[in-house]
C-alpha cells in the first residue's frame, strides 16, 4: 500500500538515498541537496515542504521535489522512484503536489520515462536535440563531390575586427519574434571564454556577399558546432551543406574525432541536412507540460 508523506528530518537519509538515484529516470533531475545544503535556517524548512516521499510499508521508495511558479503553475525540479509498479508510484507523486492546472518538467530521453510522462498525462513540447558525428562517418561525408556552386570563400573570424559582422549575421540566421538580438558585447564577451576556439570560427562568403556563419567550441575537451546558419536570403540552395562540411573537415584537421550539435527538435529542414550528412541522435531534452483539462 503506498501513501505520500511529507519530508522531516528523520526521512532524510532516505531522500539522499533516492536523490542519488534520480539519475536513472532523468539525468536532468537537479540534485535536492545541493541546494538544500547551501539554504539558511528558512530556506532548508521552505525546501522541505516543497518534497513528497512515497511510502511502502515502512520504506520510502520514491519522491518529488518540485516548486511553485504561480498559484496555478508549478514545476518539478526532480522526481524519482524504484518501485516496480513505476506508473502507479510516479502518477501517485505528481498527484501528491497539489491541483495545478499546469505542471512543468524538463527531460532527457532514456527510452521509459518519455513513455511514462505520456502515460501519466504530459503533453511533449518542442526540445532541443544532441546529436553527434565520428570520424568514419565525417570522412564519408567528406569523400562527396563537391559543390559546383562558383565563388565560395571562407574567411576565419578575426578577434578585434569581425565582432560587428558577427552581430549583424547571426541577428539575421536567428532572428524570430520571442528572441532577443545580440549585442556587439555578447560577441566580445563569447570570444573571450575558455570555450572559444582560436580558428574555429568561420564566414562564409558568395559573389563577395557575407552569407553564413558558424564555430566551434570547446565543452569538456569535445568539441561543439553552434551558431550555425544561412542568411534568409541564401537559404535552400545547399550553403547550409558547404558551411557544415567546412567545420568536418576543420575538426579533422584539429585532431579531434567526434563533433556535437544541438538542433532544436521541430527545426526539420536542420535535423535532416545533419543526418544527410551522417549526423545520429545521441539524446533529446523536452520540456514536457501536464495540463488540466477542467
Amino acid at each position: 500500500m503506498y501513501e505520500c508523506v511529507s519530508l522531516n528530518k528523520k526521512r532524510m537519509k532516505d531522500l539522499k538515498r533516492l536523490n542519488d538515484l534520480s539519475s536513472e529516470f532523468n539525468v536532468l533531475n537537479e540534485d535536492f541537496f545541493e541546494r538544500y545544503d547551501r539554504a539558511g535556517v528558512a530556506g532548508k524548512l521552505l525546501e522541505r515542504r516543497r518534497v513528497r516521499l512515497l511510502k511502502s510499508g515502512s520504506c520510502c521508495t520514491g519522491f518529488i521535489w518540485f516548486e511553485r511558479y504561480t498559484k496555478s503553475t508549478c514545476r518539478i525540479r526532480s522526481m524519482f522512484s524504484d518501485e516496480k509498479d513505476g506508473l502507479s508510484a510516479y502518477r501517485l507523486l505528481v498527484e501528491s503536489i497539489g491541483d495545478f492546472r499546469n505542471i512543468q518538467y524538463s527531460c532527457t530521453d532514456n527510452g521509459l520515462n518519455f513513455r511514462m510522462l505520456e502515460d501519466l498525462g504530459f503533453e511533449r513540447g518542442p526540445g532541443e536535440i544532441e546529436m553527434l558525428i565520428g570520424r568514419d562517418e565525417i570522412m564519408k561525408a567528406l569523400e562527396e563531390k563537391p559543390s559546383s556552386q562558383p565563388g565560395l570563400v571562407f574567411k576565419t573570424f578575426e578577434k578585434g575586427k569581425d565582432e560587428g559582422l558577427r552581430c549583424w549575421v547571426q541577428n539575421d540566421i536567428f532572428e524570430n519574434s520571442s528572441r532577443v538580438p545580440l549585442s556587439l558585447s555578447d560577441i566580445i564577451h563569447d570570444v573571450s571564454q575558455r570555450y572559444f576556439l582560436e580558428g574555429g570560427a568561420a564566414f562564409l562568403y558568395v559573389g563577395g556577399d557575407c552569407i553564413g556563419y558558424g564555430q566551434i567550441v570547446i565543452h569538456g575537451d569535445i568539441p561543439y558546432l553552434v551558431n550555425i546558419g544561412i542568411i534568409k536570403g541564401y537559404r535552400g540552395r545547399g550553403y547550409g551543406r558547404v558551411l557544415v562540411k567546412h567545420f568536418l573537415k576543420t575538426i579533422l584537421e584539429r585532431g579531434f574525432d567526434e563533433v556535437r550539435l544541438n538542433v532544436k527538435s521541430d527545426n526539420l529542414a536542420a535535423l535532416n541536412l545533419y543526418k544527410s550528412l551522417g549526423f545520429s541522435v545521441d539524446s533529446e531534452t523536452c520540456r514536457w507540460q501536464k495540463k488540466d483539462k477542467r
